[in-house]
């Protein structure tokens, strides 16, 4: 199993916001310290605050600031807004309306797909056990995603 990068940049990109919050970061700013491009960092911004994890304001004197308390925005509904699915067996696939039923003799009466959807479900919740703010306190790195040069915003 594995995230997908975006979902992993998001995380990245609220622990940049929430390391900063006495002043609001740009695009380029957050793009340039996390060696993202421009375009991939808006799309990833864009999302996250459709999902009110961000506020963003446009124009002179914008930039980003999180959308709600640090101590709101969970670790586990970032990757459930982020990930574009946790079917990690074709039966579990959520965005399958518009596609054909799986293609198993077993689709349906599976112990195998029940299994796989309380792992789903436990993952979920164990990063839901996490913070924003919870991650960004214990990171001992978390000193790197402050930025000092406040020339680069």
């Amino acid at each position: 199993m594995r995230l997908a990068k975006g979902t992993d940049y998001a995380y990245r990109i609220l622990m940049m916001v929430a390391m900063n919050e006495d002043r609001s970061l740009t695009v380029e700013t957050v793009a340039t310290n996390l060696r993202l491009s421009r375009t991939h960092c808006m799309k990833i911004i864009a999302n996250l605050s459709s999902h009110g994890f961000l506020e963003t304001t446009r124009g002179r004197g914008g930039g980003l600031k999180l959308g709600k308390d640090a101590h709101a925005i969970r670790m586990g509904d970032v990757a459930k807004a982020t990930e574009s699915d946790f079917g990690f067996v074709e039966c579990l696939c959520p965005r399958c309306d518009n596609e054909p039923q799986p293609d198993c003799p077993m689709f349906g009466g599976c112990e195998m797909s029940r299994v796989m959807s309380r792992a789903v479900k436990s993952f979920i919740a164990t990063l839901n056990e996490n913070s924003l703010a919870d991650v960004v306190a214990k990171s001992k790195n978390s000193g790197n995603l402050v930025l000092h040069d406040r020339s680069s915003d």
